[in-house]
């Protein structure tokens, strides 16, 4: 049987019948490289609730794709693999949720018509019922959900012209709605002002603040007027479990201006941890803690703690409370715990610093289980406020002051595989590609071989670098072993070996710079890259050693590309801009240089595309003679952008074009970073991402010239990274890609597809094996 039955009858096959002259063409099904594995979530990860059910832990975060659960046991080990327990495509402003004894109740606010929905959870994280929403045109706060194990109180606000109508609604034990709409303590100015709910076991408690303005009385007379200082009053008022109010609301006192705050049971009482700020006033902020015996009404104001932080929260143990917050003193964070009775005391604790680190921590969340607490935190992990956020958590004693375990990572997720390249060596083949995790793991450059049936052979990746942030590499086969090079985030040039029984060769580095290309004559291999000088060439022979001492010196521009006829070399780059001005006052162009395998470099540019418009560098193939310079091309008016091709022979010169010609279009609306070729048995293999009119990723054969026959669509191109073409004479065309998967265990991240097509014409000519 030919190669082309064994790789393509089995596959699902795709076969899509082309009108140009050009042959029928048959693609197979994509098939997936190697299954990404447990890793950071990407984004912006937050912990916004987490409850216990008294053994183990569930962390809700909210995630780039919807509503995520993490469970952690009693030791503090992540348990399971990453899901998207409930996706969610609009943002997710709040969460909360409880453990009513049989479910875990989770209630979010999400931006989609600002609404509040509920969800149940059962005890190993799988959704019971599909997600209700309790209310349209409403806000939820972060702490809005309690459960005396019957029945569970949610509450929200809802908008109105300069304020938030308070209302309630109960549910279940297993978030079946029983009530809404439950008016409860009238309005509120903004969402900071909706209350907090805690429960004693029986009934609840709602807690929330009010401001109020106490006038500065001035000395003398001033203008303009003194500043008017802010303050905070609390509130508590008790429901029973069908939202009817219990006795009296409850005064509790007054601080200076507070953020969000927590509340929680023990003891018979309840207790308000809070951070207050002076404000305009000179002063410390301060932790203030409140303790109210919901039976008498009486409330106690503990001694305040200074610190630097801006929320607090407070759990009870079941033998103390302890109230904790974030510290702050530059870039540096500090986790406070304060264990305490609840009893008067006469001078404030020391608070114990339970976790730190160099850099922006913030949202702790703790809960107990029992015997141990664990520790919840989100910790920036770029130099951008939530750019990159990531939910960190430990294990620790009942008083949050001693760590019972290593740190673990919370929000996770599958790794992320984008941008493969791919060569042949003529029977197998190497795809490499930047595989994403995260800041908590490896990240890195990984590679698999293909043999010559399609089947991967390092089902295990090789690892080419890891603990590195890397831009899309690049490999080629240079007749001894594959060559594979990248840049790093410190804009180092790195290349490996890796030969064909899978052994990787030493890290070498190649230079300085970025916008790397590469190609091999199967002798040496030339890297091409933009350096402060501009674009340069450097030599490498068949175990990835640099030849030359020193640089070539290509030309002036930038995001060079290169490729080899056998023999020598053809370099080409951008050069001048296209800056917002309109039209731009110098367009891109592209120029090429022919570089010999003895490392001699053209004196003199050639002109591939100076026309007028703006033209800018795609992919260069040759043909084993001549080459083939691809570049999208997009007129002063700023109109569509199509992609074009011009030949140019060895001798250095274009082929039925001149340097100011659009040249032969190949497709219309594509983007220059996203297309990838290859030399076929006849002519041009050629694949791109359609922008306009839809977002696709296409495939077409082109004559010498680049004139394409009919394109044929591989998949959706919004999610997609490369693509990457190989042919190896004789046999099939092998296409690679990355793209985000929708479905299967792994949907939601994106994974490293390979495809194989043939001729339905010349299937006959396949290699047999």
């Amino acid at each position: 049987m030919t190669r082309l039955a064994r790789q393509l009858l089995p596959s699902a096959l795709l076969i899509v019948c082309t009108t140009s002259a050009l042959a029928s063409v048959r693609v197979s099904a994509e098939r997936p490289i190697v299954d990404p594995v447990i890793a950071a979530a990407e984004g912006q990860a937050v912990a916004s609730a987490m409850v216990s059910d008294g053994d183990s832990f569930m962390v809700f975060w909210a995630g780039p794709l919807g509503l995520h659960v993490t469970r952690v046991n009693a030791s503090g080990a992540v348990l399971g693999t990453p899901d998207v327990t409930i996706p969610i495509s609009s943002t997710i402003r709040t969460l909360a949720a409880c453990w009513t004894g049989t479910s875990y109740v989770v209630s979010w606010q999400q931006d989609e018509g600002e609404s509040v929905y509920v969800a149940g959870i059962s005890r190993d994280g799988n959704p019971e019922s599909a997600p209700q929403r309790i209310a349209h045109g409403a806000r939820a706060s972060s702490h809005n959900v309690a459960t005396n194990g019957r029945r569970v109180l949610l509450t929200y606000g809802l908008l109105g012209s300069s304020s938030l109508a308070v209302r309630a609604a109960v549910l279940d034990s297993d978030a079946h709605l029983i009530a809404t709409d439950l008016p409860v303590v009238g309005t509120a100015a903004s969402l900071d002002d909706l209350p907090v709910v805690a429960s004693d076991g029986k009934d609840f408690a709602l807690v929330w603040r009010t401001g109020s303005q106490t006038p500065i009385v001035p000395t003398v007379a001033s203008s303009p007027p003194p500043l008017v200082p802010q303050f905070n009053n609390f509130h508590l008022l008790r429901l029973d479990e069908s939202g009817t109010p219990i006795g009296k609301e409850i005064g509790v006192g007054q601080t200076d201006l507070t953020q969000d705050f927590g509340v929680a049971y023990g003891g018979g009482r309840y207790a308000i941890a809070a951070i207050a700020h002076p404000g305009i006033q000179a002063g410390q902020s301060h932790t203030v803690r409140f303790i109210v015996d919901p039976a008498t009404g009486n409330t106690t104001l503990l001694p305040q703690i200074d610190t630097a932080g801006f929320t607090a929260s407070v759990f009870w143990n079941g033998s103390r409370f302890v109230a904790y917050w974030m510290n702050y003193d530059f870039n540096f964070y500090k986790l406070m715990t304060v264990p305490f009775s609840g009893q008067l005391e006469a001078t404030p604790p020391q608070p114990f610093i339970a976790v730190s680190a160099s850099h922006l921590g913030y949202e702790p969340r703790i809960a107990f289980n029992g015997k141990n607490v664990f520790v919840a935190w989100t910790e920036d992990t770029n130099d951008t406020h939530g750019g990159n956020a990531e939910i960190i958590g430990r294990l620790f004693d009942p008083e949050a002051r001693t760590s019972e375990g290593d740190r673990v990572l919370v929000s996770t997720a599958w790794s992320r595989q984008y941008w493969p390249s791919i060569a042949t060596s003529g029977s197998d083949s190497l795809v490499v590609w930047v595989d994403e995790r995260g800041s908590e793991q490896a990240s890195g450059i990984l590679a698999a071989r293909i043999a010559s049936d399609g089947t991967v052979v390092d089902r295990s990746p090789l690892v080419l670098a890891s603990s590195v942030a890397a831009a899309a590499p690049l490999v080629t086969f240079n007749g001894t072993s594959y060559l594979a090079v990248w840049q790093e985030a410190s804009y180092e040039v790195v290349a490996r070996t890796v030969a064909r029984d899978g052994t990787v060769g030493p890290r070498v580095v190649v230079g300085s710079g970025w916008g790397v290309g590469l190609a091999s004559n199967q002798s040496e291999s030339l890297v091409v890259l933009t350096s402060g000088s501009g674009v340069v060439a450097f030599r490498l022979d068949a175990r990835g050693q640099p030849i030359d001492t020193a640089p070539l010196a290509i030309g002036s521009g930038d995001m060079p590309k290169v490729a080899t006829n056998g023999t020598d070399f053809l370099v080409a780059w951008d050069t001048g801009s296209d800056w917002w001005q309109f039209p731009s006052p110098n367009m891109v162009d592209v120029l090429g240089a022919r570089v010999s395998a003895a490392g001699s470099v053209d004196a003199s540019p050639i002109g591939v595309a100076n026309g007028a418009g703006d033209e800018i560098l795609a992919a260069i193939a040759s043909d084993g003679r001549d080459y083939l310079v691809v570049y999208t091309y997009r007129d002063v008016n700023h109109e569509t952008p199509v992609l074009a091709a011009k030949r140019v022979l060895r001798e250095g010169e274009l082929d039925g074009a001149t340097s100011t010609d659009i040249g032969t279009i190949v497709a219309t609306g594509v983007n220059a970073g996203s297309v990838g070729i290859a030399h076929g048995d006849t002519g041009f293999w050629m694949s791109w991402l359609s922008v306009f009119p839809g977002s696709l990723l296409q495939l077409t054969r082109t004559d010498a010239r680049g004139k394409p026959a009919d394109a044929i669509t591989l998949a959706p191109g919004d999610t997609v990274t490369g693509p990457s073409l190989a042919q190896a004479p004789g046999r099939l065309l092998e296409i690679a890609y990355a793209r985000r998967i929708t479905d299967g265990p792994f949907a939601g991240t994106s994974r490293v597809l390979l495809r194989v097509a043939g001729d339905l014409a010349s299937h006959d000519r396949a290699v047999r094996h």
